[in-house]
């Protein structure tokens, strides 16, 4: 029975591990895959026309849109009080956009040109950001602490627990009490 429990426990230790270690790990991998490119349509005289908004849809002023054409700048605009914006004078092809850091792709067509189903303007979205308090604020050296999910505490104090009782369990707790 007492070998059972501490072999039950042991392999609860290790998937314990196991699962801290892959969440360490998705934090300093590789980066998330990027979207798949979308078709915009540009409007007379190779305009595009947008809208920043946030992640509840409301619009967002004062976003600088950044667009790259075979990896150069080649135009910027800043989103007014409505969270629209346009930039005129681009060519059709797969241009990057670049919003607070975030990079997407899209292939812009002329307005007479463009495939069915094609949107008319790009809506851009922010990203949400959030906020968690002291576990991202750095160190004297000026590295930043790593940030781990809000489930890893609790795994942690699982791990400790689990490797508890098999310390517990697996002591020779068997040998009779030494009389005076």
């Amino acid at each position: 029975m007492k070998v059972t429990v501490v072999r039950n426990l042991t392999v609860a230790a290790i998937v314990t591990v196991g699962f801290i270690a892959s969440e360490v790990g998705a934090q300093t991998g590789a980066p998330a895959a990027q979207a798949a490119t979308a078709d915009i349509a540009l409007w007379n005289g190779g305009t595009l026309l947008g809208q920043v908004v946030n992640h509840n849809g409301q619009p967002v002023s004062g976003i600088v849109v950044s667009l790259q054409y075979s990896g150069s700048q080649i135009a910027q605009a800043v989103s007014n009080e409505e969270g629209t914006f346009s930039v005129r004078g681009l060519r059709p092809g797969e241009h990057q956009v670049i919003i607070s850091g975030q990079t997407n792709t899209y292939r812009l067509w002329p307005a007479k040109s463009a495939p069915e189903g094609v949107r008319p303007r790009l809506t851009l979205a922010t990203p949400r950001r959030i906020v968690l308090g002291q576990l991202g604020s750095a160190t004297p050296g000026g590295r930043p602490w790593p940030t781990l999910p809000r489930i890893t505490l609790p795994v942690v104090a699982a791990t400790v627990g689990i490797i508890g009782g098999i310390v517990w369990l697996s002591s020779d707790d068997d040998t009779p009490p030494v009389s005076p």
